[in-house]
């Protein structure tokens, strides 16, 4: 515990649903592995792909399997597990990170006791080595029924889940407390039916993230397991790296240059509670994290599939996918400790904030109700206990050569102007000195923070940026030269009002088009913004609704000593 952080809050649960999850505990408390599956310490995750980490993976198909047909009021049946998520997942806000912790931490505990293994380590999925779905995860003719692949008869559909979970879960809602209630209330689930039957307007509830087609669950097949498109783009090293290298907690807007800007950070900007959204990303979350999620199903369709959803945990690759978020939030983690910087809030009220958040649905390895703060959720020693091999990305746990991070003077630009999937929208960025003279090293990148007022309907929708000499026209395809990325939302079907930004690294297209000769170094250029995804010529079509407008665009440099 460092000195810096304030002490922890507590949440407290009604009698009647501990009692509720004491009761149904009581049989599981009897399995030989449940007193160690909390105990067990010093566990290595280990990549998917690894020998270590193929035997691991046998271990969570047994327990996935196991799960599956546990009975609906049973706490550690799968999908009840899986509305945990939809419930209470924080994203684009700055608890994404620490939310995850614990609900991918306790799941941890309970398929050590399903899959008959105290040494379980959860897996990670490095999709930037390995850009495609695992064999282990997909169904075959040679493994029709791989539980695994939630396209297999393993999974429900609509008709069968309604009359399987309806009442269980039901029974289950009208045992929260008042506190659980009001956070429900918050997120748009004023009462059962609201959560359950939900508004397929806004993408909430269960029935409108949920897919009832068992043939689109999953995007990736065994003849076809690739990443593809903004997916593949997202998942390579250079789209988040800035992510990890960054010495801020925070994204933030500040006075840079005498005018405000947006300083980028590990997390999402600032929100009063976690079941809101900030009107900033950050680029560990916006890039590999959004993008894999949607990449992996059809997120225009009514059946999505699972992982665009907020079902998402459904498909059990969620797991390692989120396996591997939380590894790189630990490379972050242990970068700021090797250069003796803090990896927590900045002290005072903003850690106050953050820490004394409560977190009140999830569920432990013995079946109980666990509540927890953001400040209980953030180390991984000693309440996890695990630790992770060399991923991607390892090898910046060192401290900083010569000076330490810093920051050079940004470029800022403002305006309004619309775009849309047949429409681009530029704003034309001045370099200043210290940007245009970075020293060409690949540990040194320049982000793009934009901010756009987006269209009302977000999903399915990409925002592909591209740079480009001041005042030509870009070359729209991504292939060309001038493609710097695509962002995209997830959890945020639609969006009624306000500003919202995403970071794109634009390094590797500054540098392609300095090499190429298309843009002198030094020289200011545009940065240009246009949709991908849904049918419209205008923008502000039945298909995307209003129109959407670039408000601004900073570009930051990140130079590591």
């Amino acid at each position: 515990m460092t000195a810096n952080r304030p002490a922890h809050g507590t949440a407290t649960l009604s009698r009647r649903t501990l009692l509720q999850g004491a009761t149904l505990g009581a049989a599981v408390l009897a399995a030989p592995h449940i007193a160690r599956a909390a105990s067990h310490q010093g566990v290595v995750r280990h990549s998917m792909t690894s020998p270590e980490g193929l035997e691991h993976m046998m271990t969570y198909r047994r327990a996935v399997d196991t799960m599956l047909s546990l009975d609906a009021t049973d706490p550690h049946n799968w999908h009840r597990y899986a509305l945990i998520h939809l419930m209470d997942c924080p994203h684009m806000n700055w608890w994404f990170f620490v939310w995850h912790r614990p609900y991918t931490g306790y799941f941890e505990r309970i398929i050590r006791i399903y899959g008959e293994d105290d040494t379980f380590a959860l897996p990670f999925w490095d999709w930037t080595k390995d850009q495609r779905v695992p064999d282990t995860m997909l169904m075959s003719d040679a493994d029709p029924d791989n539980p695994l692949d939630p396209r297999s008869a393993k999974y429900p559909d609509w008709s069968t889940f309604e009359n399987t979970f309806h009442d269980a879960f039901e029974a289950v809602w009208n045992g929260f407390d008042d506190a659980q209630r009001l956070q429900l209330d918050t997120r748009g689930y004023p009462d059962f039916d609201s959560f359950w039957t939900g508004d397929p307007t806004l993408y909430l509830g269960v029935k409108p993230n949920f897919t009832d087609d068992r043939t689109r669950a999953r995007s990736k097949t065994a003849e076809a397991p690739d990443l593809t498109g903004t997916g593949l783009s997202a998942v390579q090293y250079g789209s988040y790296k800035a992510g990890l290298t960054t010495p801020n907690f925070l994204t933030t807007r500040q006075m840079v240059g005498g005018a405000p800007a947006t300083v980028g950070g590990l997390n999402t900007a600032q929100t009063l509670t976690h079941d809101g959204s900030s009107s900033f990303g950050s680029l560990v979350e916006g890039q590999p994290h959004n993008l894999v999620h949607n990449n992996l199903g059809f997120p225009t369709d009514t059946n999505m599939g699972w992982m665009p959803s907020l079902l998402s945990p459904i498909d059990p690759i969620f797991f390692m996918h989120h396996c591997n978020v939380d590894r790189l939030w630990d490379i972050w983690t242990r970068r700021q400790q090797a250069n003796n910087r803090s990896p927590y809030p900045a002290e005072g009220l903003q850690a106050e904030l953050f820490n004394r958040e409560a977190f009140l649905f999830y569920i432990d390895e013995a079946k109980n109700p666990a509540p927890s703060t953001a400040g209980q959720s953030m180390d991984i020693d000693p309440t996890w206990g695990y630790s992770y091999a060399d991923g991607t990305g390892s090898e910046l746990v060192a401290p900083d050569t010569g000076t330490s991070t810093v920051f050079a003077a940004q470029s800022t630009a403002r305006g309004n102007a619309p775009f849309g999937n047949q429409q681009f929208g530029t704003l034309t960025l001045a370099v200043p000195g210290a940007l245009a003279e970075r020293v060409p090293a690949p540990e040194n990148r320049q982000v793009a923070h934009i901010v756009i007022m987006p269209p009302t309907v977000l999903r399915g929708v990409s925002f592909d940026v591209f740079v480009v000499p001041e005042g030509q026209a870009p070359d729209t395809s991504r292939d060309s030269a001038e493609f710097a990325g695509s962002a995209e939302f997830f959890g945020m079907g639609v969006h009624h009002g306000g500003d919202l930004g995403f970071s794109i690294d634009i390094t590797e297209a500054l540098d392609r088009l300095h090499a190429q000769g298309i843009l002198d170094p030094g020289a200011s250029f545009d940065v240009a913004v246009v949709t991908v995804g849904r049918e419209d010529t205008d923008g502000a079509d039945a298909g995307m609704g209003r129109g959407a407008i670039l408000k601004s665009v900073s570009v930051e440099t990140i130079v590591t000593g």
